[in-house]
């Protein structure tokens, strides 16, 4: 499984493994085992083979046996349909082949499917002067008329799974050699089965996902405003001599650092359950706001000791009015509604994105409404791009966005000065001149 951000949110496809799992009695059927394993024993020769070689088996084995899907000599007798498009035309150009439901009279095509050989060992680069293998399936989305809801690519080694239109960037992954591990497989045919992908039901997955995005944001950023307005509150109660405005940039500190750690911790970043062990240890000497605050330098600082890293960015750097404050056991407590949340698979890096950004235009709401003699209230959550976030032009922008920008604008610029250092590295003065410099170094 690779480290792109997925298509389908872990909740969401748990849910539908668990309603209706490919798997039978927790096993791979023996019919796709047998290709699977021979598949498995193969890649580590696959890479001496081209794509029309091995594009017969590909289909036969992967498309056919394993997904399910039918070609022109094995349509369906009643219907007259199949589901299995060779070198089908997308309008400019064709793709290796397409999963859609087609008869003599009409295609419907579904999902481009671009083949590469094992050659290509990365499918997000231009090969040459032409597109990358990725833009290359989207592209034949594109031109389909608006037929298509997902693109496909492959190099025999990996095969991804693409919504059109909704992002070049993030897709779902599988690895040909891992498909004879039953939750591979039965991933891969939940998502990719003819039965769920023509049907619908991989589209109405993919929107329970987006949904379930919204729903675990909302939650987290639900908790997130409510803790912050108790941590105002209760900062200010127990440092009197502090100004309530104050309070608001030192609480905002303090849930930043421990959302930090928050994520740290559950992607391997830090020991996990590093907040839980400083914040609520039992057997200490110390209240829970010192170790905390030895936690914050140990994660500026770093600890080989503790195996804490050194992270000494801007948000860890010491400060002196937040270290100064009391802060009582029970209102750090609070920070444990952030924490349990699972930041490696149901909080991913855009959810993130959304709870600063929103953060942000809630700040303008509570410096309007401070007042030092009363406590802030929890108010209706502000929406729109207006005070300090309009100011300082804080909008949150999703990765694949700006993966694309990069792409089409710095990554465009390299990509032409690649070109030229290419073509005159295969000029016969280039390699005179370079065969002159070894000579005399």
């Amino acid at each position: 499984m690779s480290n792109n951000q997925r298509l389908f949110h872990p909740r969401s496809l748990s849910k539908a493994l668990a309603a209706n799992n490919p798997l039978k009695d927790g096993q791979i059927p023996a019919a796709a085992r047998k290709v699977l394993e021979e598949w498995h024993a193969m890649i580590t020769d696959i890479k001496k083979q081209n794509e029309k070689k091995l594009q017969p088996e590909f289909f036969r084995d992967l498309c056919g046996t394993v997904l399910g899907y039918k070609s022109f000599s094995q349509k369906d007798k009643k219907t007259g349909q199949w589901t299995f498009g060779a070198e089908e035309s997308s309008g400019r150009g064709f793709a290796d082949f397409c999963f859609g439901v087609f008869s003599d009279k009409n295609k419907q095509r579904l999902a481009p499917f671009e083949l590469k050989s094992p050659h290509t060992s990365n499918m997000d680069i231009p090969m040459g002067r032409t597109l990358s293998t990725v833009a290359q399936a989207a592209q034949y989305a594109e031109n389909s008329k608006g037929e298509a809801r997902w693109y496909l690519v492959s190099n025999c080694i990996e095969i991804r799974l693409y919504k059109f239109p909704h992002s070049n960037y993030i897709y779902e992954s599988w690895q040909i050699a891992d498909l004879i591990k039953p939750d591979e497989y039965a991933r891969f045919v939940l998502l990719l089965g003819a039965k769920n992908l023509l049907s619908g039901a991989t589209e109405a997955l993919f929107t329970q996902s987006q949904q379930a995005e919204k729903d675990i944001t909302n939650a987290l950023y639900a908790d997130y405003r409510e803790i912050r307005i108790k941590l105002i509150n209760g900062m200010k109660r127990e440092n009197g001599r502090f100004s309530r405005q104050s309070m608001v940039a030192r609480a905002q500190t303090l849930l930043d650092r421990v959302l930090f750690i928050a994520f740290a911790e559950d992607r391997g970043l830090l020991p996990a359950n590093t907040l839980a062990t400083y914040i609520l240890a039992k057997d200490s000497l110390t209240d829970a706001w010192e170790r905390l605050k030895q936690l914050f330098k140990a994660v500026n600082d770093g600890n080989p000791k503790r195996d804490i890293p050194r992270y000494n960015g801007d948000l860890f750097k010491p400060d002196a009015e937040l270290e100064a404050l009391t802060i009582s056991d029970g209102l750090l407590h609070e920070l444990q509604r952030l924490w349990v949340y699972d930041f490696d698979s149901d909080v991913n890096v855009t959810i993130l994105g959304h709870i600063f950004e929103q953060s942000i235009a809630d700040l303008d709401q509570i410096y309007e409404s401070l007042d030092e003699q009363t406590d802030l209230e929890l108010t209706q959550q502000k929406h729109g791009t207006s005070g300090k976030r309009k100011q300082d032009g804080v909008v949150y922008t999703p990765d694949f966005i700006t993966a694309w920008i990069v792409e089409h604008t710095l990554g465009a610029y390299l990509s032409k000065c690649k070109q030229a250092i290419a073509a005159e590295a295969d000029s016969l003065a280039w390699w005179s001149a370079y065969r002159q410099t070894l000579a005399t170094t």
